[in-house]
């Protein structure tokens, strides 16, 4: 199994893919924690929350038509360098703005997630030898594993012991910037499909969003999240 880590592109990719981890497992418990710390309000933690995952229902469906459209590797990178921007943003953002600029920045991050991690998964065929890809989803799930029992204790350790919430902020940054390295150095990644597949992406993608925002008009226990 670790005979594939010998090849440059998989190593690039699990490092991308570990740290893009780490930054979305950072500020989804770290930005709960920093409303709760700095308003008492659970009201505004669920509302965080909320904010944080409306995307997942909204924009998954396009996730996936962009993968199709665009170049993959500049997907990755635009959406890594979209959240350490905003993440640095938020280190030095004013704490009189601070707990509107996490809702906003929550929601931004989410919407990037949607669009990175179908990029992710369609651009594997591109870089691991289909031979190789039962070994390589392996190390990649020990991986995720490994991180989401860790990264939610750190986070809530550095926010409510460590150097609070800037020093988070600013790990959290940096680990986009760093996934974007990584995915910067992955060679041949590129757009392959052809115009049937593209038009199908579109018509699927559409339907999916429609799908969702019936989801969130008609479904009680949504309106009740809402309300």
């Amino acid at each position: 199994m670790l005979t594939i880590i010998k090849n440059k592109n998989v190593r690039c990719v699990l490092l991308a893919r570990g740290l893009s981890t780490i930054g979305d497992w950072f500020y989804k418990i770290a930005f709960p924690l920093i409303v709760y710390q700095q308003t008492g309000s659970a009201t505004k933690v669920g509302l965080t929350v909320l904010i944080s995952s409306a995307p997942y229902l909204i924009f998954a469906p396009v996730g996936g038509l962009i993968a199709d459209l665009w170049d993959r590797k500049k997907v990755l990178m635009i959406t890594d360098f979209i959240r350490f921007l905003i993440f640095a943003g938020l280190a030095l953002c004013p704490s009189i703005y601070l707990i509107e600029a996490i809702m906003f920045s929550s929601f931004v991050a989410s919407i990037c997630d949607r669009l990175f991690s179908p990029a992710f998964q369609a651009a594997l065929p591109s870089i691991v030898e289909k031979k190789e890809l039962p070994s390589f989803n392996s190390i990649l799930s020990m991986l995720g594993t490994g991180l989401s029992l860790t990264i939610p204790a750190v986070a809530a350790i550095v926010v409510g012991y460590g150097g609070g919430v800037k020093l988070a902020l600013w790990i959290n940054s940096a680990s986009f910037l760093l996934s974007m390295f990584w995915v910067y150095r992955i060679d041949g990644v590129r757009l392959r499909v052809n115009n049937s597949e593209i038009k199908l992406s579109v018509a699927e993608s559409i339907r999916g969003v429609k799908i969702g925002l019936k989801t969130i008009v008609e479904k009680k226990f949504v309106k009740q999240i809402l309300l």
